[in-house]
């Protein structure tokens, strides 16, 4: 191949001083996969940083007390896309079913219904509906901290009375 014919086919360019630029389709196309690899890694670690697990949401601490579940699972089930109303129904089930979190998060996982889970253990999902509302609100308005409610010290404010002097 002659230079006119590779000049035509684009792969040797001119620089202005004159002299001849040897530039292929090959070095494009590592520059673009270099530049995506440095994009897909950028967006990891800020996707890895906005997603933190270690960051505790206070209602999903309420909820794992409230029906004495593991926090991390729930967090996790959370950070997944399970909603409140979601965990909470499914906590209630798990409750009065006497069965483990994992095999109903399971069947949901298998995009089961909620009211198919309940039907499947022999549970009024109404009943269930109605209930997880208003735990949830009880559980919005209560304005006791959760590290108030997990701790193991009570603050007494019980003052014995000194016996008054006559």
């Amino acid at each position: 191949m002659d230079r006119a014919s590779a000049s035509e086919a684009g792969d040797v360019g001119s620089t202005p001083a004159g002299g001849t630029l040897s530039c292929t389709g090959n070095m494009l196309k590592y520059k673009i996969a270099l530049f995506f690899l440095i994009q897909t890694l950028f967006i990891g670690i800020i996707t890895a940083q906005v997603k933190d697990e270690s960051l505790k949401d206070p209602l999903i601490e309420k909820i794992s007390f409230s029906f004495k579940q593991d926090s991390e699972k729930l967090h996790s089930l959370w950070y997944r896309g399970y909603g409140y109303m979601e965990l909470i129904k499914l906590c209630l089930i798990s409750q009065k079913s006497f069965t483990r979190i994992d095999e109903l998060t399971t069947l949901r996982d298998k995009n089961e219904k909620i009211s198919k889970i309940a039907e499947k253990y022999k549970l009024n999902y109404r009943a269930i509906y109605k209930e997880s509302y208003e735990i949830k609100n009880s559980l919005e308005k209560d304005t006791t901290s959760f590290i108030q409610l997990n701790s193991t010290e009570t603050i007494k404010t019980d003052k014995k009375e000194e016996p008054s002097k006559k």
